[in-house]
């Protein structure tokens, strides 16, 4: 939290092209200058899903890009809550909004869930492994075999025109809510995916 609050200042200081100096918990820098600038602002996109995270990137951030999007409801929430949080800070401005979705496609709903399901249990039960910092996980999807359920829960799965109708309604509210830009990462392919699938 509070290194990666200090992060996000050193970078707009040194995307700004001027010498700067900083002096911070976690890191110092003495009259320095970062070259190339870029040619336009780098937006910064910050993700999470809890409380803090959540806070810290409406604070400080151009836009949220959590690395768990969780159910469609929530993603409309979680939409609410950001531009919720901003406006209690005063905070006025373009803010971006991007969510990553599990999609299997497939002749029906259960079809595309077993497309995904392989790669999504060994992505998420990889994390959870890490977290607990385990580093061989082999056994990823057998760890997260127990969210199966909450997984599949999550994921849009079913025939194109399905999904089309799954996501439509609440990308359509997300985008009245008055974001500058919002995105939707589509993961068709997950890692840890059998290559026979």
């Amino acid at each position: 939290g509070k290194k990666l609050e200090e992060f996000v200042e050193v970078l707009r200081r040194a995307w700004t092209g001027a010498r700067f100096s900083f002096d911070g918990r976690f890191f110092s820098f003495d009259d320095v200058m970062v070259r190339p600038t870029p040619p336009r602002p780098v937006p910064v996109w910050l993700g999470g899903t809890t409380p803090p995270a959540i806070e810290r990137a409406a604070r400080l951030g151009d836009g949220h890009f959590p690395s768990s999007t969780g159910t469609l409801s929530g993603v409309v929430e979680r939409a609410k809550e950001i531009l919720d949080i901003r406006s209690r800070l005063g905070l006025p401005g373009p803010f971006r909004f991007g969510m990553f979705l599990p999609i299997g496609i497939g002749a029906d709903a259960d079809d595309g869930w077993a497309r995904i399901r392989d790669g999504l249990l060994h992505v998420r039960g990889s994390y959870a492994m890490w977290g607990q910092g385990r580093r061989d996980v082999e056994n990823a999807r057998d760890v997260a075999a127990e969210w199966e359920g909450m997984l599949r829960d999550s994921s849009i799965v079913g025939t194109p025109q399905q999904i089309v109708d799954q996501l439509g309604p609440p990308l359509r509210e997300i985008e009245s809510l008055g974001f500058a830009d919002v995105f939707c990462s589509a993961i068709l392919v997950l890692p840890g995916t059998p290559f026979d699938a």
